[in-house]
């Protein structure tokens, strides 16, 4: 008896310590939906529910407005949302898409319609373009960049070149002759900061050795989103001196999807250096085929995605 008892407290010491971790990372790698819901007299409304739920998914996220007629959806994670806001007494008021990207939040207030003869209203808002919850500048590399913006080497630190104020700052791993001085940097700097000073994350966990150098490259086709935080981050991307890459990984949806692709590079297809007559091309041959494949687990609660390469 003591024993099963033993075993069942070591379990859930490990369990606890794989899900802190996940915890604390929640708002790194998700958005956050907020904003007030009044009626026509500016009136606040107590008590009103706010539902988000994904397009794609089918997942939702719910909250009430508290006394001051404010709500807060945290740990939303990125991606289409359809929102829609009940109160007793009124009409029900949807915002039919609402695009959430990583480390965002956005404000939606909303003025809901006394009961008539509609039994819903849509209401066209946007959020503002420019967002003024949070102090750091920062910039994202949506879907569709990643998608149609060229990549040669297939690493997503490429894109984080298509940025403002964003320079080559590689340190190589060996220094000195014959002494081994530490990791390779990220090989990118943004507004002077050092490239040994990065910190990359995947889905809110670290993915770099200390030194910048990320642990593993990510596949273009595995990735839907990241958001590079230049300076004054918030405590959530305070372990770093430099800059903050947080890159997040492809879901899968409702339907099941899949693709194959194959990424074929010679130098038989490359140009010459103009300047360099004498010599011939550099030899360059690269083939990577891969495929993905995503689906429903459970629908509207678990999924899937892979990506083999």
């Amino acid at each position: 008896m003591k024993s099963k008892i033993f075993q069942l407290g070591l379990a859930m010491v490990f369990v606890l310590a794989g899900a802190i971790p996940a915890l604390s990372q929640a708002d790194v790698s998700s958005a956050t939906i907020k904003g007030t819901v009044t009626d026509q007299n500016k009136g606040v409304v107590v008590g009103a529910t706010v539902t988000a739920k994904s397009t794609e998914r089918g997942t939702t996220r719910t909250a009430k407005t508290e006394s001051d007629g404010s709500y807060v959806i945290p740990a939303v994670p990125p991606g289409v949302y359809e929102v829609r806001i009940d109160a007793q007494g009124f009409e029900a008021a949807v915002i039919p898409t609402v695009e959430l990207t990583v480390g965002a939040t956005s404000v939606y207030d909303i003025e809901l319609r006394p009961a008539g003869v509609k039994a819903e209203v849509q209401v066209t808002t946007e959020a503002p373009v420019i967002e003024v919850e949070r102090t750091q500048q920062a910039n994202t590399i949506d879907k569709r960049q990643v998608e149609n913006l060229p990549n040669s080497g297939r690493t997503f630190q490429n894109y984080v070149y298509t940025l403002p104020g964003v320079s080559n700052s590689n340190a190589p791993r060996a220094q000195l002759s014959g002494r081994v001085t530490g990791f390779l940097s990220s090989g990118f700097s943004i507004g002077g900061s050092n490239g040994r000073n990065n910190l990359i994350t995947v889905d809110g966990g670290e993915n770099e050795y200390g030194s910048g150098q990320a642990r593993f490259d990510i596949t273009p086709e595995s990735i839907q989103e990241f958001q590079v935080n230049r300076n004054s981050f918030t405590a959530e991307f305070g372990f770093t001196a430099g800059t903050a890459v947080n890159v997040i990984t492809k879901s899968g949806t409702n339907q099941f999807h899949g693709s194959g692709y194959i990424y074929y590079r010679s130098d038989k297809t490359s140009g010459r250096n103009f300047f360099d007559f004498t010599n011939p091309r550099a030899k360059d041959r690269q083939l990577f085929p891969g495929f993905t494949f995503g689906g429903p687990i459970v629908k509207n609660k678990l999924f899937f995605f892979t990506n083999y390469e």
